[in-house]
């Protein structure tokens, strides 16, 4: 139940849909299994229910697997439906359509193998499991209706229909689910080079690209032409906190720092400008008096806030800021060279301070 919650509650993620397409797609191959079970143990063909079993407990084991280590997932998951394939169309012949799983099979090695990365080792080996599936299905197309080899289960009609509607239905799904998978594995590719263009890797706000882009995109978009308004953070000796605790404590505080502007306000869009700099816009709803009111609000908050740094250290972190209001058709890096000048008088005057 716990991994059905946070699937459940990752599912807006790109990984949280890659995640929620590999387990049900688990389910369902687990679910295949025990339908087949109970048709072998109905026809009474114990070697098909020994390896019956194997699968069953094979995929039982795999739920942590597939999110875990998708590969390998992707690996035995291609190796047991293989086998299993092979066994049932030497047992029951070819009309009760167990070769259709090689189109799932190709799906299975081929869509993950370009969807975890682009390795030309990956690729490579893609190619090689797809050329071993088609050899596999023509030697058993030659073997069943070419050396007509004695088959070993004879079926009536009913359980060969049975079979056959089965065993389509399970293929087909398979390879759709297996589509899904690769089309969000895209997405989240697509997404994960977009917040690495946009976004700071280490607070994970936006990044200073991004930012001055946002500043064309409000101006833009409002017709009226409003102005609105920026300010530039600056944290309060942050070299002697560095020096003093260490680079892995100062990066903490970046991103503590970075949580606090995030959930100040809703009209403040904050991004980090560059080492230990910020940069905080809003929108043009905001008036300049109200603006100001709110990064005074956000200087408090921070320096009464308690940063945990390493070795369970508690310190206390001031910042200094600098307001301005962005002029008409004024760009963004303008608009902070105004308000850097704010932020060095506010240094100037004993650091801690919002002047505007």
């Amino acid at each position: 139940m716990k991994v059905l919650r946070e699937l459940w509650n990752n599912r807006s993620d790109p990984k949280g849909r890659i995640d929620i397409t590999f387990f049900f797609g688990n389910l369902f191959l687990l679910f295949c299994h025990i339908f087949l079970m109970v048709i072998y143990i109905l026809i009474g063909h114990m070697c098909m229910i020994c390896i019956n079993i194997v699968s069953i407990l094979i995929y039982l084991t795999q739920f942590y697997s597939c999110f875990r280590n998708p590969k390998r997932y992707s690996s035995i998951t291609f190796f047991e439906i293989w086998f299993h394939m092979i066994f049932a169309i030497l047992s029951f012949g070819w009309t009760p359509s167990f070769q259709n799983w090689t189109f799932a099979l190709i799906a299975a090695y081929f869509l993950p193998a370009y969807s975890f990365d682009h390795e030309k080792k990956s690729s490579l080996q893609s190619f090689i499991f797809t050329f071993i599936i088609i050899i596999t299905y023509f030697v058993l197309s030659v073997l069943i209706h070419v050396v007509n080899i004695p088959i070993a289960v004879s079926l009536n009609n009913i359980m060969k229909r049975l079979l056959f509607t089965a065993n389509n239905l399970f293929a087909f799904t398979s390879i759709t689910m297996f589509a899904i998978f690769y089309t969000n594995s895209s997405r989240r590719k697509e997404y994960e080079l977009t917040r690495k263009a946009d976004y700071d890797e280490l607070t994970d706000l936006y990044n200073r690209y991004a930012i001055i882009q946002i500043s064309k995109r409000i101006v833009n978009a409002d017709s009226t032409r409003k102005k609105y308004n920026a300010a530039i953070i600056d944290i309060d000796f942050f070299k002697k906190v560095n020096d003093t605790y260490g680079h892995n404590s100062g990066d903490i505080i970046l991103k503590e720092i970075a949580s606090i502007l995030k959930n100040h306000n809703k009209d403040l869009i904050p991004a980090r400008w560059g080492g230990e700099e910020f940069v905080i816009l809003s929108t043009t709803d905001v008036s300049y008096s109200d603006f100001k009111k709110l990064i005074e609000s956000l200087r408090i908050k921070i320096s009464k806030h308690k940063f945990k740094i390493e070795n369970k250290n508690e310190i206390n972190i001031t910042v200094s800021i600098g307001t301005t209001k962005v002029q008409k058709n004024q760009v963004l890096n303008d608009a902070i060279k105004e308000a850097d000048k704010n932020l060095y008088k506010a240094k100037k005057a004993g650091r801690n301070k919002v002047i505007s």
